[in-house]
């Protein structure tokens, strides 16, 4: 499968019904949309980093409550990355987690979904 692929993957795989307003600081190289589910438990945010070098986010949930672990499901790779019959998986998705007080992770030219669950 091709990098495309993946990405449709990801955000069928990670898909909430509600959006959810946000707002980030002015960054021409980040594109980001939040989403929750009914129960208001589990925040989605589908980030895009358009940008040659490593990036991180720091979040602000107003009144979401407590939060452990948030996971990750990241794709990235050269802008025209392809995947090829002799390395098929060359760029595939890969998966972490990282604590609330840390900063979230942008790998270059990368989609992240990440999931952030209350306790």
């Amino acid at each position: 499968m091709q990098p495309p692929f993946y990405a449709q993957q990801m955000a069928a795989t990670h898909h909430q019904p509600l959006l959810v307003e946000s707002s980030c600081d002015a960054q021409a190289d980040l594109d980001i949309t939040a989403t929750r589910n009914e129960a208001g438990d589990t925040l989605v945010l589908h980030v895009v980093h358009d940008a040659a070098t490593d990036g991180s986010l720091s979040l602000n949930l107003l009144d979401f409550g407590p939060v452990g672990i948030i996971s990750y499901t990241v794709l990235s790779g050269p802008e025209k990355a392809e995947n090829t019959p002799d390395s098929p998986f060359r760029h595939i998705p890969s998966e972490g987690s990282v604590d609330v007080a840390a900063r979230l992770p942008l790998k270059p030219y990368s989609y992240t979904v990440f999931v952030i669950a209350s306790k």
